[in-house]
């Protein structure tokens, strides 16, 4: 079974003098899903942006930020979904999207998952449906709002209060908390640097690159 480091899903245990010291990280297999969709293992880019159009057989997606993976053209057709991948999205819904390469011709494959959210602005995207819930829907809905920095979450279920953190320049920082049953967000994401599309951006697309 492989494992990917960089995907790493922590785990931690406490002592009550030592408790940040004794954290320790198990690897996380290929099958978790989290990890999956934070890693550009699995799919060539994923972005962040408006559907302008759909049909049986395409969507037209026009993205504001890719989050992860390969720069894309600011318009995309997709194919290769089945109709219930799409049932939550229509026109003028924003969505972060899972996009493939598919052919010579500038279409693109979408990817199993579909996140619905809130908002074209990374920052401010909540997620409205999606197949993540509880600690790692909030660890996802972070990696958006980071803009796709953050990657690396941890899980601290030893107390009385389960804890996500998410690791910046080699440290842990909380991000969120189980509180009267529901997941509550600690922390501000960092701010994301601003996207300009520049000519390379229209060649892209013109090419169908």
């Amino acid at each position: 079974m492989k494992y990917f480091a960089v995907q790493s899903r922590w785990k931690r245990s406490f002592a009550v003098a030592l408790s940040l010291f004794f954290l320790h990280t198990l690897p996380t297999s290929a099958g978790d899903l989290l990890s999956q969709l934070t890693s550009p293992v699995y799919q060539d880019s994923v972005a962040i942006g408006e559907i302008l159009s759909r049909s049986k057989k395409q969507l037209v997606f026009e993205h504001s930020r890719v989050l992860l993976g390969n720069r894309l053209p600011r318009t995309v057709t997709l194919t290769g979904f089945t109709p219930s991948q799409i049932d939550d999205l229509s026109p003028g819904d924003f969505a972060v999207l899972f996009l493939s390469k598919g052919n010579s011709r500038g279409l693109y494959t979408l990817g199993q998952n579909v996140f619905k959210v809130t908002s074209l602005e990374p920052s401010e995207a909540k997620i409205l449906t999606g197949p993540l819930g509880g600690a790692d829907r909030l660890a996802y809905n972070w990696f958006i709002n980071s803009c796709g920095k953050d990657r690396e979450f941890a899980f601290d279920y030893s107390g009385e209060k389960a804890v996500v953190y998410t690791r910046q320049a080699n440290s842990l920082h909380p991000i969120g908390i189980l509180r009267d049953n529901q997941w509550k967000t600690l922390a501000d994401p960092p701010v994301c640097e601003p996207v300009r599309f520049g000519w390379w951006s229209s060649l892209l697309q013109k090419l169908g690159l």
